[in-house]
């Protein structure tokens, strides 16, 4: 209980300098965020005691500012050790990191309304002279129709440059600005630059400047241009203008606030966004020995539904002037079904969708190569909704009908179009993924791995994440239908990448490469290499256990998993003292996870008993083994007669 008022429930985030938890607060009877705050071990008693003051300003200046987009500071209040701690509003959601770990990049117009959440709550806070200092995608939280943005005056008090020493630079470093790389003060400036650096991530699946070491990349940083960002329009003048090295040449908060309102609207006709090359996300399904399964793309925050008053206004002009209204009608129902999406609505958003489909598909039979690129995005996302809605063999026709449309604009446009025919065709891999109709999805995912094996060739920093997303895809799908051997080494690939990923950003890929190390471990064990499943098995356990330390509530039942493969394989490989350690510690998680979710857990805690039990029958441990075989044959009883 921290100052006898909020007590702690569970840890929900890790960052260099602490924990923050789920707590309850006892007096108003809400739930809250507490944050700890850990001085650096080698700064003096004095300096500690100047940090612990400056901490309390910067928390009490946090607490004034007042804006939907930033999160509230409740309270700070002092532990029992004498460390502080800050009472935040409890965020309920995801975030942007997270997002992009499964994304990997974001539509155009979806960058652009973060970017102006972010730009909103940013001034909000340079008008009360508070400079946040850590702008980057973990700071940016996803809350249904919010977006807002954390650690105001906590970051202000972890980059205060009076308690650093010569040489310090404190900070995110992919996200901070040269002069922060420097060492120089700090102003809102360089909360613009983090701002573009943030978006830039968004857009293209990467920070603008990326180095296998910190000294090389503060040197990009400092001398260095970006890869000019994919995108173009107002949205490319954004991330050049943020991204300027001198404080003084940065576009201002009015010319950024214009620009991203050109690509959100309002008016005006959607340009066709790139669409988002997603990560599948893991889904276990039990039954012996297991592996982790992906699916699709995720989808993210809501926004207002001024599109209907223009979906009316189109809907009546295009009835008296179909020529030269129906294009506006369609681009204000693709608006519509976009937002009615991103709100969960999907049975509405569908509507919208296949009425914004038909529309263009006039449209693009009278000017092909004016519509065809709106027909192909708005098949895409009509796929995705019905995907949403459990409607596969329907978005698996509206999806083969997106790859048809893309593959005409790719032949006629490669270098435009072949990155969006591949997030297509991997789409479509996936929703025949999902109907069992694993021998169409191969060509599909294999088409897709080519084409994006020849984009991450020419420009690896943009496209190494969906290529290995594609290599995980069909490793998967290879497995599935029993293709061992040609499924092996595609997921070699795809783990090699992911290495090289998490290497330099290990926060964003560590996920992605645990999970598909439990796949190449599956399919090695399939092949019966156990020798080489063992040694995979063993690094996804360590990747997980990482996981699963900063982030229990997400990872936990991961590495309960992973701990039982590595388990059955040690068995395999007749390492039974080894194997009892690996299940026992599989047990006690999934006992704790089946306390808390029954139905969800007990089927898989019966089965790390049962492999528990024969392991100590090898070990001839047999008055252990007994009781742990009883309480799984227990477990599956009631589950039989439930």
């Amino acid at each position: 209980m921290l100052a006898g008022r909020y007590r702690k429930l569970e840890r929900i985030g890790q960052g260099g300098m602490g924990a923050v938890w789920r707590a309850y607060d006892t007096d108003l009877a809400r739930e809250v965020a507490v944050k700890e705050l850990r001085v650096p071990e080698h700064v003096t008693e004095q300096d500690r005691r100047v940090w612990y003051a400056r901490m309390e300003r910067e928390a009490r200046a946090a607490a004034r500012l007042r804006h939907p987009g930033i999160v509230t500071v409740y309270d700070r209040v002092m532990g029992e050790d004498g460390r502080p701690w800050i009472v935040m509003e409890l965020i309920r959601g995801r975030s942007l990191a997270q997002l992009l770990t499964e994304q990997e990049a974001l539509p155009e117009q979806r960058v652009a309304a973060i970017g102006l959440a972010m730009l909103a709550a940013l001034s909000a806070a340079h008008a009360d002279r508070i400079v946040h200092r850590d702008v980057k995608p973990a700071n940016v939280l996803l809350e249904g129709d919010r977006i807002v943005l954390t650690d105001f005056g906590i970051a202000a008090v972890e980059g205060d440059a009076t308690l650093t020493r010569p040489g310090t630079v404190l900070g995110t470093p992919a996200y901070m600005s040269p002069e922060q790389v420097a060492g120089q003060a700090v102003t809102p400036a360089s909360d613009l630059w983090s701002l573009g650096a943030t978006l830039y991530a968004a857009v293209e699946g990467r920070p603008p400047f990326t180095a296998p070491t910190y000294g090389a990349l503060f040197i990009a940083i400092a001398t260095q241009d970006p890869a000019p960002p994919g995108c173009g329009g107002p949205l490319a003048q954004v991330l050049n203008g943020l991204l300027r090295k001198d404080p003084a040449d940065r576009m201002s908060v009015a010319q950024v606030r214009a620009l991203l309102t050109a690509v959100t609207g309002p008016g005006g006709e959607p340009r066709p966004a790139a669409p988002r090359s997603a990560t599948r996300t893991d889904t276990l399904t039990y039954t012996g020995d297991l592996r982790v399964a992906p699916f699709p793309d995720d989808k993210g925050p809501a926004q207002g539904l001024p599109e209907q008053e223009a979906v009316a206004k189109y809907r009546e002009l295009a009835a008296a002037d179909p020529d030269r209204y129906r294009a506006d009608l369609a681009s204000s129902l693709y608006k519509l079904g976009l937002t009615l999406w991103k709100q969960n609505r999907f049975a509405e958003a569908a509507s919208a969708e296949e009425e914004a489909v038909a529309e263009y598909r006039e449209l693009a039979a009278a000017d092909p190569v004016r519509h065809r690129p709106d027909l192909a995005l708005s098949l895409s996302n009509l796929g995705r909704t019905l995907r949403d809605m459990d409607r596969h063999a329907e978005a698996a026709s509206v999806r083969q009908e997106a790859v048809a449309k893309y593959r005409q604009l790719a032949e006629a446009h490669p270098d435009r179009y072949r990155a969006e025919l591949a997030s297509a065709l991997y789409n479509l891999g996936g929703t025949l993924w999902k109907l069992n109709r694993f021998a169409e999805a191969a060509p599909m995912e294999q088409e897709a791995v080519a084409i994006r094996r020849h984009l991450a060739e020419t420009d690896p920093d943009r496209y190494l994440p969906a290529f290995a997303s594609a290599l995980s895809s069909l490793g998967l799908t290879l497995w599935k239908l029993n293709r061992f051997a040609e499924a092996a080494p595609v997921e070699q690939e795809a783990v090699a990448i992911r290495r090289r990923l998490a290497e330099a950003d290990p926060d964003r890929y560590r996920p992605a490469l645990a999970s598909s190390l439990s796949n190449l471990g599956s399919t090695l064990k399939d092949l019966d290499r156990h020798g080489e499943a063992a040694t995979v098995r063993q690094e996804a356990v360590a990747k997980y256990r990482h996981l699963a330390e900063t982030d229990p509530g997400r990872y936990r039942g991961d590495l309960a998993l992973s701990l039982h493969n590595l388990g059955s394989t040690l068995w395999k490989l007749d390492r039974f003292a080894e194997a009892a350690s690996v299940e026992q510690e599989a047990v006690s998680i999934r006992r704790h996870l089946a306390e808390t979710d029954p139905d969800r857990y007990l089927p898989a805690l019966a089965s790390s008993l049962h492999n528990l039990s024969l392991t100590l029958e090898k070990l001839n441990r047999h008055a252990e083994a007994a009781p742990l075989k009883q309480e799984a044959d227990a477990i599956r009883r009631q589950s039989n007669r439930t």
